[in-house]
């Protein structure tokens, strides 16, 4: 049966406690996280008390692994502890004002504070985080509820730019797959790809560094549970200006499939048009080669100054691209990282390739593994690759893989709103690398560990963990996808992790393990951790080295419910994307594994996932996390199929 809490804060938690949930409710209407409340402040920008309807829940889902030993920070010079900016003062409940933001995700409090902060390219109107579009929120040095210029008011952030680590940028393919009525297997869905695509709200960039780190933490514990449940969020910005991202120059190469299979289902126009759209975000300081394979390769553009007298000539090409032929991927892009190396000495101008396919390789060289050490060599002497998947059957794991190991980034188009992002508003973001070799350490107390960091290796030793790079969640051997886990006390063979200038913030997150509930009160109003990170500046190779702590406020405590706390709406919505795609990814797991087997637990793991997400939006009223629901329930319907009826058909 369901249990329930006594109302804290005015508000009611629904949590499961041995409930047996029937095949496929509709809505999602079985026990999981519901709602609740909590003291809502950051260590770093303290916010006010804010009445949340949402609680961590227990189960989040399987996939928490574990890691190994690992290095230290201890030669790194560390710079003195940073406490970092505040968006307000006190708001404990001994003062006299009382913050106004029940049912807001951003703007003034109405005591000189902010509700939350919006991501960049984000307006906060009417307490909530608008896309703006191209409109630039005009927020550098004002103070909060000024206007922005985008028809909202300044919330505590707005300028700058959002980091993102290299790999996987959405969870798109996946989500195409699941909406055509599949169940995609689980690698199909990289977590760091679905955290990347949400993108989180963060404080403003300090203008003392190039890459600003900022933590949060979430915890929760029900004694009805049994265990607490604690994550940290580390999510990154910097203070650059767009501009400086805009006026960024480029030794880019554009290599093409026009194999056979790009007629269909009009991907070829789809293409194209992304190209014509790339073409008006490149100018004469830009060179630009295209390349075009199927059963051959071969040069369409060599390298080019994009002037505005040779535009009319390159738009021509593109518009006569036509299709044949079988899939050649490794001749077009090796002719591709060729065009590129024609002005590698040209250091003003950031080498790159950016590869487009829509199918699985069946001509040339097809050993994928032959694919990757080819692709690494170009790498290695500084060309970096991104890669695009378009339609339903490309080459998912090899492009993944391709844009990892080359510092780069990945993405699935699927959409013209994707489309639009990727090849026009975005083009000189995916392409700008800000900072190289990220590297992360932070402590934690005695009792603490971590189960996961989602989407990265790492190391642990005496307590401290090393993130040190993007993780592919599988390496292809001979054309099979098998794991890949760090083992033993070895370090694991990783890809240098770049940051890259994005208008989404990065979101990395770790789930922890925690000691008991009685420890774990412990921490009320104290440090849970610190975070150390250290990263090289692109143009001389610099390295900058700060830290941040993570703290933990005042715990929301009651003797027979447990207690809970969030360090601010931002880190409520991002648990809830977390437990969403890890519910996700168990519940395709499950149903490939085990069959009908597995059919019953994968409908749990959705079920309460949708409903931990829905009780936090009662009060976030997220658009997003609507979506994120709504694909959960369509997951949950294919993985049911006619198996598992709702009760009476």
């Amino acid at each position: 049966m369901c249990r329930k809490l006594t109302p804290i804060l005015g508000l009611t938690l629904l949590l499961a406690a041995g409930c047996n949930i029937e095949p496929c409710p509709s809505p999602f209407s079985g026990c999981g996280g519901g709602g609740g409340g909590g003291k809502m402040s950051s260590p770093e920008d303290p916010l006010p008390n804010v009445a949340a309807d949402a609680s961590m829940g227990s189960d989040i889902g399987s996939g928490w692994d574990t890691g190994g030993d690992g290095p230290s920070h201890e030669d790194i010079a560390m710079p003195p502890a940073d406490s970092g900016p505040t968006t307000g003062g006190d708001t404990g409940p001994g003062d006299q004002c009382v913050p106004q933001c029940t049912g807001k995700q951003c703007g003034p409090d109405g005591c000189g504070g902010s509700c939350g902060w919006c991501g960049g390219g984000e307006s906060c109107q009417d307490g909530s985080c608008v896309d703006v579009g191209e409109c630039v929120v005009d927020c550098a040095g004002k103070m909060v509820g000024v206007e922005d210029g985008c028809g909202g008011l300044c919330s505590g952030s707005g300028f700058g730019i959002g980091l993102v680590p290299g790999g996987a940028q959405d969870a798109g393919y996946f989500k195409s797959q699941v909406l055509a009525g599949n169940v995609p297997t689980a690698d199909l869905l990289p977590i760091e790809g679905w955290l990347t695509e949400h993108g989180t709200a963060l404080p403003p960039p300090k203008t003392d560094r190039l890459v600003t780190l900022h933590g949060f933490v979430g915890l929760f514990y029900d004694p009805a549970e049994g265990e607490p449940t604690v994550a940290l969020q580390l999510g990154m910005n910097s203070g650059l200006s767009p501009d400086q991202i805009e006026e960024g120059k480029f030794n880019l190469s554009v290599v093409v499939d026009r194999s056979g299979s790009m007629d269909a289902d009009g991907k070829m126009a789809f293409v194209k048009e992304g190209l014509v759209k790339m073409l008006d975000a490149l100018d004469g300081d830009d060179t630009l080669s295209i390349v075009t394979y199927s059963t051959t390769a071969k040069i369409a553009l060599p390298p080019t100054a994009v002037t505005p007298e040779n535009k009319p000539e390159i738009l021509e090409l593109i518009n006569g691209l036509s299709t044949g032929g079988k899939t050649n991927l490794f001749g077009g892009l090796k002719l591709g990282y060729e065009q590129v190396m024609k002005n590698v000495a040209k250091k003003e101008l950031t080498p790159r390739v950016i590869l487009l396919s829509d199918g699985v390789v069946n001509e040339g060289v097809t050993d994928h593994d032959a694919i990757l050490a080819g692709s690494k060599s170009y790498n290695d002497a500084g060309i970096g690759l991104t890669t695009i998947g378009v339609g339903q059957d490309f080459n998912f794991d090899l492009m993944h893989l391709l844009a990892t190991q080359g510092s780069g980034n990945f993405y699935f188009l699927d959409t013209a709103e994707k489309l639009e992002q990727v090849f026009q508003e975005e083009i000189k973001y995916l392409l700008t690398p800000v900072a190289d070799n990220l590297q992360v350490w932070f402590s934690l107390p005695d009792g603490f560990g971590v189960e996961d960091i989602y989407g990265f290796d790492y190391k642990q030793k005496d307590g401290e963990f090393h993130l040190l790079g993007p993780a592919p969640q599988y390496t292809v051997d001979g054309g099979e996808v098998v794991d890949e886990q760090p083992t033993g006390g070895e370090e694991p063979n990783v890809a240098v992790s770049t940051l890259f200038a994005s208008k989404k913030n990065g979101l990395l997150m770790v789930k922890l393990t925690s000691p008991s509930a009685n420890k774990l009160k412990d921490y009320d109003n104290m440090t849970l951790s610190t975070v150390y990170y250290t990263y090289e500046l692109v143009d001389t190779g610099e390295v900058e080295a700060w830290d941040v702590d993570i703290a933990v406020g005042s715990l929301e405590y009651d003797d027979g419910d447990g207690f809970h706390y969030f360090s601010g709406a931002t880190m409520q919505k991002n648990f809830c994307v977390l437990r969403a795609g890890l519910a996700m990814k168990s519940a395709v797991a499950l149903f490939h594994e085990q069959g009908e087997d597995g059919i019953q637990g994968a409908i749990t793991q959705l079920n309460q996932a949708g409903t931990f997400c829905t009780g936090i939006n009662t009060i976030l009223n997220d658009a997003r996390i609507v979506e994120d629901v709504a694909l959960m329930k369509t997951l949950m319907d294919n993985i049911c199929g006619e198996t598992c009826l709702e009760p009476g058909q």
